[in-house]
């Protein structure tokens, strides 16, 4: 075998790695509207369980209680953004890597 024809094969090999890589990667993209629709069920949560308990969201010391779950759920909508942010740019980075492997 020709070394060139061996150089294509390995090309071949690494950029079909690359392209799966990617979807894999792209699979794993936020939704558009997660934060919203997260949002949304959590405040209907509160409504359900309010209405259903009995319990006052807004009466004696409950209100503490609202404000820990809220400050909870926004601290998992920050981790969520991290994430993707790092899913980015590893995108960035097989996208970056696979045009400098063409290039040489």
């Amino acid at each position: 075998m020709s070394e060139q024809k061996i150089d294509d094969i390995i090309e071949s090999y690494d950029n079909e790695k690359n392209s799966e890589l990617l979807r894999e990667l792209e699979k794993l993209k936020p939704k558009p509207f997660a934060s919203i629709t997260s949002t949304v069920s959590l405040v209907f949560v509160l409504l359900i369980f309010q209405y259903f308990a009995g319990f006052d969201m807004f009466k004696g010391d409950n209100y503490i209680l609202v404000m820990l779950i809220i400050v909870i759920s926004g601290a998992g909508v920050a981790e969520r953004v991290q994430i993707n942010k790092r899913i980015d740019l590893l995108v960035k980075f097989i996208k970056n890597n696979t045009l400098q492997q063409r290039n040489t």
